[in-house]
Protein backbone atom coordinates (compact mmCIF):
# COMPACT_ATOMS: atom_id res chain seq x y z
CA UNK A 1 0.00 0.00 0.00
CA UNK A 2 2.80 2.37 0.94
CA UNK A 3 4.70 1.56 -2.28
CA UNK A 4 1.55 2.14 -4.31
CA UNK A 5 1.04 5.63 -2.83
CA UNK A 6 4.68 6.63 -3.43
CA UNK A 7 4.44 5.37 -7.03
CA UNK A 8 1.33 7.48 -7.58
CA UNK A 9 3.09 10.54 -6.13
CA UNK A 10 6.11 9.91 -8.35
CA UNK A 11 3.93 9.63 -11.48
CA UNK A 12 1.96 12.76 -10.55
CA UNK A 13 5.17 14.72 -9.89
CA UNK A 14 6.66 13.52 -13.21
CA UNK A 15 3.61 14.66 -15.19
CA UNK A 16 3.57 18.01 -13.40
CA UNK A 17 7.27 18.56 -14.16
CA UNK A 18 6.83 17.66 -17.83
CA UNK A 19 3.76 19.89 -18.14
CA UNK A 20 5.41 22.96 -16.58
CA UNK A 21 8.63 22.44 -18.52
CA UNK A 22 6.68 22.32 -21.78
CA UNK A 23 4.87 25.55 -20.86
CA UNK A 24 8.19 27.36 -20.61
CA UNK A 25 9.02 26.59 -24.26
CA UNK A 26 5.81 27.72 -25.94
CA UNK A 27 6.03 30.10 -28.89
CA UNK A 28 4.44 32.79 -26.74
CA UNK A 29 7.51 33.01 -24.54
CA UNK A 30 9.67 33.86 -27.59
CA UNK A 31 10.00 37.41 -28.77
CA UNK A 32 7.25 37.69 -31.34
CA UNK A 33 8.09 39.23 -34.70
CA UNK A 34 5.61 40.30 -37.31
CA UNK A 35 6.81 39.03 -40.68
CA UNK A 36 7.53 41.85 -43.09
CA UNK A 37 8.02 42.02 -46.84
CA UNK A 38 5.89 38.98 -47.63
CA UNK A 39 6.44 38.17 -51.30
CA UNK A 40 3.77 36.39 -53.34
CA UNK A 41 3.67 35.54 -57.02
CA UNK A 42 0.11 35.26 -58.31
CA UNK A 43 -1.36 34.66 -61.73
CA UNK A 44 -2.94 37.54 -63.67
CA UNK A 45 -5.79 36.97 -66.09
CA UNK A 46 -7.79 39.29 -68.34
CA UNK A 47 -11.12 37.51 -67.87
CA UNK A 48 -12.95 36.82 -64.64
CA UNK A 49 -14.24 33.43 -65.72
CA UNK A 50 -14.25 31.59 -62.37
CA UNK A 51 -14.67 32.43 -58.73
CA UNK A 52 -10.99 32.03 -57.92
CA UNK A 53 -10.09 35.65 -58.74
CA UNK A 54 -9.86 38.22 -55.97
CA UNK A 55 -10.25 41.65 -57.46
CA UNK A 56 -9.71 43.58 -60.64
CA UNK A 57 -6.47 45.49 -61.08
CA UNK A 58 -6.43 48.41 -63.51
CA UNK A 59 -3.31 48.54 -65.65
CA UNK A 60 -1.51 51.87 -65.75
CA UNK A 61 0.31 51.25 -69.00
CA UNK A 62 -2.60 49.83 -70.98
CA UNK A 63 -6.29 50.53 -70.70
CA UNK A 64 -6.99 46.97 -69.58
CA UNK A 65 -8.24 45.32 -66.44
CA UNK A 66 -6.50 42.26 -65.02
CA UNK A 67 -7.77 39.92 -62.33
CA UNK A 68 -5.52 38.66 -59.54
CA UNK A 69 -5.67 34.99 -58.63
CA UNK A 70 -6.90 34.28 -55.11
CA UNK A 71 -4.33 31.53 -54.59
CA UNK A 72 -0.65 32.56 -54.89
CA UNK A 73 1.59 30.24 -56.89
CA UNK A 74 4.77 30.90 -54.89
CA UNK A 75 5.19 32.64 -51.52
CA UNK A 76 7.98 33.82 -49.22
CA UNK A 77 8.08 30.43 -47.50
CA UNK A 78 9.59 28.95 -50.69
CA UNK A 79 12.31 31.59 -51.09
CA UNK A 80 15.52 30.50 -49.34
CA UNK A 81 17.35 33.79 -49.93
CA UNK A 82 17.46 36.79 -52.25
CA UNK A 83 20.56 38.07 -53.99
CA UNK A 84 20.74 41.70 -55.09
CA UNK A 85 21.84 42.44 -58.68
CA UNK A 86 22.79 46.05 -59.56
CA UNK A 87 20.36 47.57 -62.05
CA UNK A 88 21.26 49.86 -64.95
CA UNK A 89 19.69 52.76 -63.10
CA UNK A 90 21.91 54.29 -60.42
CA UNK A 91 20.91 53.43 -56.85
CA UNK A 92 18.58 50.59 -57.82
CA UNK A 93 18.80 46.81 -57.70
CA UNK A 94 17.04 43.81 -59.15
CA UNK A 95 16.08 40.86 -56.99
CA UNK A 96 17.24 37.34 -57.77
CA UNK A 97 15.05 34.88 -55.88
CA UNK A 98 16.68 31.58 -54.90
CA UNK A 99 14.11 28.90 -54.11
CA UNK A 100 14.36 25.97 -51.73
CA UNK A 101 13.69 22.44 -53.04
CA UNK A 102 9.92 22.78 -52.85
CA UNK A 103 10.14 26.26 -54.39
CA UNK A 104 12.24 24.84 -57.26
CA UNK A 105 9.56 22.25 -57.89
CA UNK A 106 6.83 24.92 -57.83
CA UNK A 107 8.78 27.27 -60.12
CA UNK A 108 9.41 24.43 -62.58
CA UNK A 109 5.67 23.73 -62.67
CA UNK A 110 4.76 27.42 -62.96
CA UNK A 111 7.29 28.13 -65.72
CA UNK A 112 6.08 25.11 -67.69
CA UNK A 113 2.35 25.66 -67.29
CA UNK A 114 2.15 29.47 -67.45
CA UNK A 115 4.74 30.24 -70.11
CA UNK A 116 4.01 33.57 -71.88
CA UNK A 117 1.60 34.51 -69.07
CA UNK A 118 1.79 37.32 -66.53
CA UNK A 119 2.47 36.93 -62.82
CA UNK A 120 1.91 39.66 -60.28
CA UNK A 121 4.55 40.34 -57.64
CA UNK A 122 2.90 41.49 -54.42
CA UNK A 123 4.83 42.81 -51.48
CA UNK A 124 2.86 42.89 -48.21
CA UNK A 125 -0.42 42.48 -50.12
CA UNK A 126 0.31 45.49 -52.34
CA UNK A 127 0.81 44.96 -56.09
CA UNK A 128 4.39 45.88 -56.95
CA UNK A 129 4.89 44.82 -60.55
CA UNK A 130 4.22 42.20 -63.16
CA UNK A 131 6.55 39.49 -64.42
CA UNK A 132 6.20 37.64 -67.68
CA UNK A 133 7.13 33.97 -67.63
CA UNK A 134 9.19 33.82 -70.82
CA UNK A 135 10.56 30.29 -70.83
CA UNK A 136 10.62 27.00 -68.98
CA UNK A 137 13.09 27.03 -66.11
CA UNK A 138 14.12 24.35 -63.65
CA UNK A 139 17.16 26.11 -62.21
CA UNK A 140 15.53 27.22 -58.97
CA UNK A 141 16.11 30.94 -59.34
CA UNK A 142 14.16 33.84 -60.77
CA UNK A 143 15.51 37.26 -61.71
CA UNK A 144 12.90 39.95 -61.14
CA UNK A 145 13.71 42.82 -63.48
CA UNK A 146 11.78 45.42 -61.54
CA UNK A 147 14.18 48.09 -60.24
CA UNK A 148 13.97 48.49 -56.46
CA UNK A 149 15.65 51.25 -54.46
CA UNK A 150 18.83 49.84 -52.90
CA UNK A 151 17.61 50.30 -49.30
CA UNK A 152 14.26 48.69 -50.05
CA UNK A 153 15.94 45.80 -51.89
CA UNK A 154 18.35 45.23 -48.98
CA UNK A 155 15.46 45.26 -46.49
CA UNK A 156 13.48 42.78 -48.62
CA UNK A 157 16.51 40.50 -48.83
CA UNK A 158 17.15 40.54 -45.07
CA UNK A 159 13.48 39.99 -44.22
CA UNK A 160 13.22 37.15 -46.74
CA UNK A 161 15.89 35.22 -44.82
CA UNK A 162 14.10 35.81 -41.52
CA UNK A 163 10.71 34.87 -42.99
CA UNK A 164 12.14 31.66 -44.46
CA UNK A 165 13.84 30.68 -41.19
CA UNK A 166 10.64 31.32 -39.23
CA UNK A 167 8.59 29.19 -41.62
CA UNK A 168 10.99 26.23 -41.49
Amino acid sequence: MKNNVSLQKFILLSFATIFFASCLHTPFSKKERNPKDIIKLSLLCRKNSKNNWIRPLKSFKYDKTFYISRFPLITTTNIAYIRLIPAKEYGKSYLELHFDTHGRYLWTQVSAEYRRRLLLLTLDKQPYGKIEVKKFSEGGLLLIKIPFENEIAKRISENAKLNYEEAH
